[in-house]
């Protein structure tokens, strides 16, 4: 009766809903369409919009109708406007559950926005409940008659609401705060119109820190009372689902989708419970902790299980499981059950007492060992290698070195993941693999790291193994060079946030142009002076070929790569110095061969170029070796001094540090003169000037140094012109503008430094250093006076103003 009655109150505006929301998708008329999105939109705005979204559901006129009317209903129901009596909220909510209950054949998009619906009612009015006691947290018993009806398409929609339930009450994003703000608006008119002495609602649209506080706290609330509530039994669920599946692995239809997206849905719901924010640290940082890439937070992950899941864990079957199903499903469904593995081994180290934690670990090296066997075979896609990495780095994360030692299957472990690292260094930079190295260098960074600290026989064992790694990382970096030594350069300058001096001193030591297809020596010609710092504001975007641009990238590497290097130091070593010794002769021979003949020969520029690639990974290796030494009397110091001192000595006669800080600074001025529309090398360049004018006897050196000298008296733009004014200020970006700004800072906060050592009151000496920047202040006065615009324009006057202000700032000693 209720249908019939709205449809012939609605019957036009229904018709032409129906119509509005097919032509949406399907018209090719843009005024069609406008109208459409028009009618559409303001549905959800409707007083009426519960009965005519209804309506639309009841008729199923399409599958648009009802994917706008799911779509509305969810708008409807959040908006702060729109007040909803509970009794009215439950009866929308059950009325789609029974609308999915007797629609089995529903396009997928139109179950998923249903169901995002009943998540959405459930969370908003979580706290809710009507005089008789009824309310919205009895969802599972609700998702539990799906689950207990027998029918694959039944059982499916129980386990994707739970699902997506779990992510909904865990996630906190923009859409809390529309939550916060429509829970509030109804209690004001509705339930407590007392409770709420400060009007929250008139507050809220100016997002202070008090409104975003209270908004925190809602989901914290809402989080807590949900994980104490619903949480383990839905855990539970999802792990009796599994443990189903597993029992009739042999007779599932994977081919079917109702029984293929059941099992990946209850992986995807034991995933969603174990990333589940447990003790509320993420709210308000705009997104889950369990969103591992969002804030680097992937290799420091504990996931915090409450005490009462203890029973679980200490279930050996539990692990076993998940290592059953990888072994017995498709690669697709793979990856889900090495995101739960993951999950699982990353359970706070204090749920265990350490038999306990001995135990646990010995089921997941055993599961793993049994994949690390099998590798060819199961670990042939790439996101499952991918999965597989991430499970191996997270194993030394979350357990010590002392534990693996005591597994009775640790030599079996190490070996098989020496092999398995070096097939995939073999590989590396040649397939889709290159984000996963990562992983696997950051397990032997952190086995490595940990080996001085543990007494034991099995250490050689664990020392052999790295070495071996250490050698292929080498191998396979050179070896990689022919894919991209013809490959156009675009180095990417590396963010001050992911690469810093101090943390990587061996990174700022190379100034040159590393990966480009120019050698060290200097280009004789000057750029014009227009010519922007950043050639391109696309370049950032680039994504070049060669690994060598990818400063951040390199620079972590690199980091992970000395760690373990330095473990067999002495064969690490040994590999790096004989490898360099026959790049450079071959270059050195290459280069005297061109230089005698009268027409560039293409192989050997090849060969040139080839060879400049080689050279620049074996000095960042043998810098990064060199810049991870924390003992500097220890025993390897003899192999320190094979890589670079020695070799200093032998090739260039430099006898002590004076002479050595003197070719620094020549390549300094090299650089600074020859490099001015190359923003990297600029920037690598001046933290290398930065990080040598730091230190009090070092300074006093560098003012022993011709070069030093020069820079103080001769810093002007005719010397380096990326001091100059750009000509045409409206061609480059303020992005651009600012990194010659960033520049300059650095430039002359090292000058200012180098000058302040020994000053004292020589006012001749601070007269002169002052000079160029005078010079600068004149010319802007004349410009200024004159009012001509002849000599320079507004645009560069201004620029030339803000640089001549930060540089008399940059002066000041600090």
């Amino acid at each position: 009766e209720w249908f019939f009655f709205v449809q012939n109150r609605y019957l036009a505006d229904i018709n032409q809903l129906e119509y509005y929301c097919k032509e949406l998708y399907i018209t090719t008329d843009p005024q069609i369409r406008t109208q459409a999105e028009k009618a559409c939109s303001d549905l959800c705005k409707r007083a009426d919009c519960a009965d005519l979204c209804q309506l639309l559901l009841q008729r199923a006129h399409s599958c648009y109708s009802q994917l706008i009317a799911a779509t509305a209903l969810t708008k409807y129901i959040l908006n702060r406007d729109a007040i909803i009596p509970i009794a009215a909220r439950l009866e929308i909510r059950d009325y789609v559950l029974n609308y999915l209950a007797t629609h089995t054949g529903l396009e997928r998009f139109v179950q998923q926005s249903l169901i995002t619906l009943l998540c959405r009612l459930t969370k908003s009015g979580w706290f809710d409940t009507t005089d008789d006691g009824r309310g919205f947290r009895d969802i599972l018993n609700c998702a539990s008659k799906f689950i207990e009806s027998g029918q694959s398409a039944a059982i499916l929609i129980g386990v994707q609401l739970l699902s997506n339930l779990v992510q909904e009450m865990n996630q906190n994003s923009e859409r809390a705060q529309s939550l916060v703000a429509h829970t509030v608006t109804i209690c004001k008119h509705v339930f407590y119109p007392y409770c709420f002495p400060s009007p929250l609602w008139l507050l809220y649209p100016a997002r202070t820190q008090s409104d975003m506080t209270r908004i925190i706290f809602m989901q914290r609330k809402l989080s807590a009372s949900f994980r104490d509530s619903l949480l383990l039994p839905i855990f539970r669920l999802s792990l009796n689902l599994l443990r189903e599946a597993d029992k009739n692995i042999a007779s599932l239809d994977l081919n079917n989708f109702d029984q293929h997206g059941l099992l990946s849905q209850s992986l995807q719901l034991v995933h969603s419970c174990l990333t589940f924010d447990f003790i509320g640290t993420s709210a308000g940082m705009g997104s889950s902790i369990c969103d591992e890439s969002s804030n680097g937070m992937d290799d420091l992950m504990v996931i915090q299980i409450p005490t009462s899941w203890r029973s679980i864990f200490l279930d050996s079957d539990t692990v076993r499981l998940f290592f059953r199903l990888y072994s017995g499903l498709p690669s697709d469904i793979r990856t889900l059950v090495l995101a739960c593995l993951i999950q699982l081994v990353s359970v706070r180290r204090s749920l265990f007492t350490n038999s306990e934690r001995q135990s646990f670990l010995a089921e997941l090296v055993g599961g793993t060992k049994t994949i690390l066997a099998n590798q060819s075979v199961s670990l042939s896609n790439s996101d499952t290698y991918h999965e597989f990495c991430r499970l191996l780095s997270r194993l030394k994360c979350n357990f010590q070195l002392t534990e693996l030692i005591g597994l009775d299957c640790y030599a079996e472990f190490i070996q098989l993941i020496t092999g398995f690292t070096v097939h995939s260094l073999k590989s590396f930079f040649r397939g889709d693999n290159n984000n996963s190295i990562h992983y696997l260098l950051a397990l032997w960074q952190r086995l490595v790291a940990s080996l001085p600290y543990v007494q034991s026989p099995d250490s050689e064992l664990l020392e052999n193994a790295a070495s071996q790694v250490s050698r292929t990382y080498i191998e396979a970096c050179l070896a990689s060079i022919p894919d991209y030594v013809n490959c156009p350069s675009h180095v990417r300058s590396t963010p001050d946030k992911s690469v810093k001096s101090d943390s990587q001193p061996w990174m700022t030591g190379f100034s040159g142009s590393t990966g480009t297809t120019r050698s060290n020596r200097p280009v004789r010609s000057k750029p014009n002076r227009g010519d922007s710092l950043v050639q391109n504001d696309d370049d950032d975007d680039d994504l070049s070929e060669c690994p060598l641009d990818d400063l951040t990238t390199l620079s972590q590497q690199m980091e992970q790569f000395a760690v373990i290097g330095r473990c067999g130091f002495a064969r690490t070593c040994g590999v790096v110095a004989q490898l360099f010794d026959e790049s450079a002769g071959s270059y050195e021979k290459a280069l005297s061969m061109l230089s005698q003949s009268s027409v560039a020969d293409p192989s050997l520029v090849q060969i040139i170029n080839y060879e400049e690639h080689r050279l620049s990974w074996l000095v960042y290796m043998a810098g990064a070796l060199i810049g991870s030494r924390i003992n500097y009397t220890s025993s390897d110091d003899d192999y320190d001094g094979e890589l670079v001192y020695l070799r200093l000595s032998e090739v260039l006669g430099f006898s002590d540090d004076l002479p050595v800080l003197g070719a620094f600074v020549e390549k300094i001025l090299t650089n600074l003169k020859y490099w001015t529309c190359h923003e990297p090398i600029l920037h690598r360049t001046l933290d290398l000037l930065s990080e040598l004018s730091r230190g009090y006897s070092a300074m006093r050196k560098l003012l022993r140094l011709d070069g030093i000298q020069f820079l103080l008296t001769n810093h002007t733009e005719d010397s380096f012109a990326f001091l100059a004014p750009v000509a045409d200020v409206s061609s480059i970006s303020t992005h651009a503008q600012t990194a010659r700004y960033r520049l300059r800072t650095t430039f002359y906060a090292s000058l200012a430094r180098l000058l302040m050592v020994d000053l004292g009151e020589d006012e001749t000496r601070f007269l002169s250093f002052m000079t160029p920047l005078t010079r600068v202040a004149n010319r802007l006065i004349m410009t200024i006076l004159s009012g001509s615009s002849n000599m320079m324009t507004a645009e560069q006057a201004k620029c030339a103003v803000i640089g001549l202000s930060r540089d008399l700032r940059d002066c000041l000693p600090v």
